[in-house]
């Protein structure tokens, strides 16, 4: 896979265009939160359906060599879970990129997000490339199965009820399943990262405690 050569196919622009909007990715989607300044579930929720840029963002991330070594190293981590990891939700998948490392290291993969530019993008590369890889549109369908592994990476801080969700995704959970998080705190490029409660946090605790959470 080359996300350029990826995103120009399903864009229909050039590599070069592809190439400007990635540098540029992260201040696009500043700037069009800013514009948009959704307030309510419903109006974040439309943000990221509709948010074109978002896809030159995540793929600029995930390009970093850093990430790309950070990413290598939790699947080996994943590796190592007794009892042996056979299923994987990536919940709040975006393009993809997890998943697909994911499913290239032998796991049995499901995509989660929102029916949106991104999760289109994930479908393009699981056509394009032939990969049996479910996906599921979150704000269409429950998810009705259950995994050895939920990834939620850099999700949470984006939902403005991130409690709730926390709580849906252990009930995905196999037995002895775990879930890995990863949250940003919010910055100068990220206003749209909102800041985790204290409600969230005590039910994390809880998690935790009951062996159902990986800290990395």
């Amino acid at each position: 896979m080359n996300v350029i050569e990826d995103l120009s196919e399903f864009l229909k622009i050039s590599k070069d265009n592809v190439i400007s909007k990635m540098k540029k990715g992260v201040f696009l989607v500043k700037d069009d939160w800013i514009k948009a300044n959704p307030k309510t579930e419903e109006e974040v929720i439309k943000f990221y359906k509709n948010c074109k840029n978002y896809l030159f963002d995540l793929a600029a991330w995930h390009e970093q060599p850093y990430k790309k070594q950070w990413d290598l190293q939790l699947i080996e981590v994943v590796k190592k879970i007794e009892p042996s990891v056979k299923t994987i939700l990536d919940y709040g998948c975006g393009i993809g990129s997890n998943g697909f490392l994911f499913h290239e290291a032998g796991f049995n993969v499901t995509l989660a997000d929102l029916d949106s530019f991104t999760l289109d993008f994930a479908k393009f590369i699981i056509k394009k490339y032939g990969l049996p890889i479910k996906v599921i549109e979150v704000d269409k369908e429950e998810v009705k199965s259950k995994f050895d592994v939920i990834i939620c990476l850099d999700t949470l801080e984006h939902i403005l009820d991130p409690k709730t969700l926390l709580e849906k995704l252990s009930h995905y959970l196999n037995p002895e399943g775990k879930i890995i998080l990863t949250i940003t705190e919010r910055d100068e490029y990220r206003p749209m990262h909102y800041e985790m409660k204290s409600d969230f946090w005590e039910y994390m605790g809880n998690l935790v405690r009951e062996n159902k959470i990986l800290l990395l």
